[in-house]
């Protein structure tokens, strides 16, 4: 029998958290160029590199950069942490970290860095390890010279020293990609894919499987996924170990994708597809699911609903074992609870407590004897009655008895699952024929199957979905799966891959551009989907030709299912002469145009009744959606139904009426980088039905032949 040990009484069994599985580990040389990193410069990043060396030291000093700015970028939160002496011997600390909506659990704390001032002194720390214990953890903090081990816990009453941690942010992203160049330039040559990433103009074949000859005549007669013609074009031509897929906005990349997977992956052979945002990752699992009999994994913070019933962790709780000793051990645990209910009923004294952890320390002991075959008397339970606290001690013994016996069976349940759990983990990853992660989990899917597998996790094909808002680093973790087949899809006319470098810093470097767009440009062979589905034929005809040279075209079922809006409502400019507000070191505004922008919110909610979440203002400026939510809060028309974005933050979303506040009004008729072609295609492509521009006729003429364009289609 499970034996209480003395001060332990009553205490339920709480399920602690897994420690984080298969973090990228750091040599004991890398830690200078996290925690003391040296200035550098941007490279140019031509079309073509000579070695695969060469492109790896180039990006890799360009990914070094980015970081020396984020380093020494300004903190974005401060954290009071509370510190007493916990064993001076060796150096370590014990501490209360204050939590913000559970933001600092111990999964959450590798690979931050955090700025402390100490006593006059000042140090740079990233978080390297993390060790459990029962109500805490242990954190190991790393600087360029020592360790410190610190303990991280709930107590509130630590209040002997206060110092100020600045949390400078995760650099998880920059480590892992970081440590995928440093291993690819050790690449020694015989794959296609790498090949072809390092010299784009080399149109090396890669490992698609042959179609059938009557596959087109096949998939069209689907009822659902069914591809249109330029679509079927785009999976039949597929040859080259690199391909590229452009799709301009609403032209099913997923569905082209869906098709990719189950008619070009060989059998038995995996895949793995990545994208930037979780609402493409929902997309694909929700379409590729299908093709691989649900035989697939999805990776990724803050997935929605129908992704998230493929994580390895919904997955392996869905298993008929895992999912019986659960509720097991819920019942044992209810047990447990019941127990502490009734001792709170009973209020047994301290004495009655000592009491009874000497009888189990004595029971114990005579039980290790008896197994030993040496004779002694069995202990016996007290039986008399406590004078203090009136408690018949049969009716305590009934009570702990039950307790040991609920935490007995829970300790040995948790402990078979804990030993059950790799083996049961890697039937999960070995069976999967697909994985589907965000970009920024890519790593954390390689560590996790090298944890389970022991082993590399080696895939046929990768496919890049919005290949064009991802940085070329970022694809070097791709690019070590050793692929046979690497797919491209997005589109390098929209918004290109995020630098938080100067726009004077990144000229002429090539930088931030995709890879994407550099395969595109060095090859100049891609395949062009071009139906679109999502924008009324109005507002296509304006995207088609102001950035893609008229190649779009608008189904009919799309136009019969947008006929319920007149071609003068689909696309509308409401011109606003109130001039702008730039205050200095800030973001620009223009509180008319906010105002007139709502006013025009809500008669388009009067017209059309949308459902919630159907009607979004986009704008340029920071600022300006500021002041937009505000306005939009204050409102009760629009409060809650209304939502306002950047442009830069809605790319790959879609709404049913969109209001486009351009900002800009001024007398030198300056539209700052209202200029950029990418921005300007994301914000005019969100729209399904509606969308209304509202700005200054005479400043956006100055824009560029976009903006002429724009004016041109748009209904005054």
């Amino acid at each position: 029998m499970f034996c209480l040990k003395p001060g332990e009484i009553l205490t339920p069994l709480h399920k602690r958290p897994a420690r984080p599985t298969g973090m990228p580990f750091l040599d004991d040389n890398e830690y200078g160029v996290w925690l003391d990193p040296a200035p550098k410069s941007l490279r140019e990043v031509p079309e073509t590199f000579a070695t695969c060396t060469l492109y790896c030291n180039t990006i890799q000093n360009n990914l070094l950069t980015e970081y020396y700015e984020f380093f020494n970028s300004k903190s974005n939160e401060i954290v009071a942490m509370i510190f007493h002496e916990k064993d001076k011997e060796d150096d370590s600390v014990h501490f209360w970290l204050p939590k913000k909506n559970g933001k600092f659990e111990e999964g959450s704390l590798f690979f931050n860095l955090f700025y402390l001032r100490e006593d006059g002194n000042a140090a740079r720390f990233l978080v390297v390890g993390v060790d459990e214990e029962d109500d805490g953890f242990w954190v190991c903090l790393k600087t360029t010279a020592t360790n410190r081990r610190v303990f991280v816990g709930d107590n509130e009453d630590l209040k002997e020293r206060v110092y100020k941690f600045i949390h400078l942010g995760y650099i998880g992203d920059f480590v892992s990609e970081y440590k995928a160049l440093k291993r690819l330039s050790k690449y020694e040559g015989g794959n296609n894919v790498i090949n072809s990433i390092v010299n784009p103009k080399l149109l090396l074949k890669g490992g698609w499987k042959p179609l059938s000859q009557d596959w087109e005549d096949t998939v069209k007669k689907r009822e659902c996924n069914c591809p249109n013609d330029s679509q079927c074009q785009a999976v039949r031509d597929l040859t080259y170990a690199v391909e590229k897929i452009q799709g301009p906005p609403g032209t099913g990349k997923s569905t082209t994708i869906f098709h990719v997977i189950s008619t070009r992956l060989p059998n038995n052979e995996i895949a793995f597809v990545t994208c930037t945002r979780n609402v493409a990752v929902a997309a694909i699992v929700e379409k590729v699911s299908v093709a691989v009999n649900g035989e697939l994994l999805a990776f990724g913070s803050r997935l929605e609903p129908i992704a998230k019933r493929f994580t390895v962790e919904k997955r392996y709780e869905a298993l008929p074992c895992v999912s019986t000793a659960t509720k097991m051990l819920e019942e044992w645990n209810g047990e447990l609870s019941g127990c502490k209910k009734d001792e709170g009923k009973m209020k047994p004294c301290i004495e009655c407590k000592e009491n009874w952890s000497k009888y189990e320390k004595k029971r114990e002991e005579y039980e290790k004897k008896e197994k030993k075959k040496e004779k002694e008397e069995a202990p016996t339970p007290p039986v008399r009655k406590c004078k203090k606290c009136r408690i018949e001690a049969t009716d305590l013994w009934r009570l702990m008895y039950r307790y040991c016996v609920a935490r007995a069976a829970a300790v040995q349940l948790s402990e078979t699952l804990s030993k059950q759990k790799p083996i049961l983990m890697r039937g999960i990853f070995s069976r999967a024929r697909v994985f589907v992660a965000s970009v920024a989990s890519c790593g954390k899917v390689l560590r996790e199957y090298k944890n389970y597998m022991e082993q590399d996790l080696r895939v046929h094909t990768v496919i890049v979905d919005e290949c064009g808002c991802v940085k070329e680093s970022s694809t070097a973790l791709l690019a070590n799966l050793y692929p046979q087949s690497f797919l491209l899809v997005g589109d390098h006319k929209q918004i290109e891959p995020f630098s938080l470098l100067q726009k004077e810093t990144l000229l002429g470097t090539n930088h931030n551009r995709s890879l994407l767009e550099r395969c595109i440009d060095a090859s100049n062979k891609y395949h062009f989907l071009s139906e679109q589905y999502r924008m009324h034929p109005r507002i296509a005809g304006y995207v088609s030709d102001a950035f893609y040279g008229n190649r779009l075209t608008t189904p009919a079922s799309v136009q019969l299912a947008r006929g319920n809006v007149s071609s003068t409502d689909a696309l509308r400019l409401i011109n606003c002469k109130d001039e702008e507000e730039t205050h200095p070191g800030k973001s620009t505004m223009n509180k008319k145009q906010a105002d007139l922008t709502i006013k025009k919110a809500c008669e388009v909610m009067r017209k059309y009744r949308p459902p919630k979440g159907n009607v979004a203002i986009l704008t340029f400026y920071a600022a300006q959606v500021r002041e937009l939510k505000m306005r939009v809060a204050a409102d009760a028309e629009l409060a809650g139904r209304v939502e306002v974005f950047t442009v830069d933050k809605c790319q790959g979303i879609e709404f049913e009426h969109v209001l486009l506040s351009t900002v800009r009004c001024n007398r030198e008729k300056r539209v700052g980088f209202l200029k950029n072609k990418a921005r300007v295609n994301v914000a005019c492509s969100r729209a399904r039905s509606t969308l209304t521009v509202v700005g200054c006729r005479k400043t956006l003429a100055r824009g560029g032949v976009v903006w002429r364009k724009l004016l041109s289609a748009c209904s005054n």
